[in-house]
């Protein structure tokens, strides 16, 4: 399954467990809280270039690291800042040898937006907002950069364990146009990228 296709099933499983748990949300009690949720996971990079016969330049999928913050408007609605870090290897795709490293990548995001979630000991929610992506490429000890405005969208499930700690789970998409011609000095046309954290952290409650 491609990995638009991942997050549109499972956003769509989220907004059906919303309904689902709407009626849990009206006896939810009222005392909302700030929340700090540090999380850890896998960044699904989308390639940079897709070259002829199948190539393809891109940041490795690897390992992603952040932390979110919430700040409650209602009890199911709420502000929320998130930044993460990955780092991987710089990429290129080959048919059939599959993918080769030949440098270093490294990515910050950081995103704010609204908040959308359920009630009950586990609760669906969503999220949609807006930041940016800087991206670090290095190769042979020289080394360039960029940053690109990305919207983000995701959901997940929170799962209590005790009054003020939870589990959280969430699959987030943030997408935009990485300039590559900024980056790398090359010039070439590339569409919105896709790039898709899958992650698992524990939600705290102040």
């Amino acid at each position: 399954m491609s990995k638009r296709g991942l997050l549109a099933g499972a956003l769509a499983a989220i907004a059906g467990a919303l309904v689902v748990a709407e009626p849990a949300v009206a006896q939810r009690g009222a005392g909302a809280s700030v929340e700090v949720a540090p999380y850890a996971g896998y960044m699904l990079f989308d390639d940079f270039v897709d070259g002829p016969l199948g190539t393809s330049i891109g940041g490795a999928n690897g390992p992603v690291y952040g932390v979110q913050l919430a700040l409650p408007l209602t009890r199911h609605v709420a502000l929320v800042g998130n930044v993460g870090y990955a780092d991987s290897e710089l990429r290129v795709g080959v048919p059939i040898v599959g993918g080769l490293g030949f440098g270093d990548h490294k990515a910050v995001l950081y995103d704010g937006g609204i908040q959308l979630s359920g009630g009950g000991r586990i609760a669906p929610f969503v999220q949609a907002g807006l930041g940016g992506m800087y991206q670090k490429v290095s190769v042979s000890g020289l080394s360039t950069d960029a940053t690109s405005f990305v919207y983000s969208v995701g959901g997940g499930l929170d799962v209590a364990i005790t009054r003020n700690v939870g589990l959280r789970l969430m699959a987030k998409d943030y997408a935009g146009e990485f300039d590559f011609e900024e980056a790398t000095f090359i010039d070439i046309e590339r569409g919105t990228m896709h790039n898709i954290a899958l992650s698992a952290g524990l939600r705290f409650h102040f």
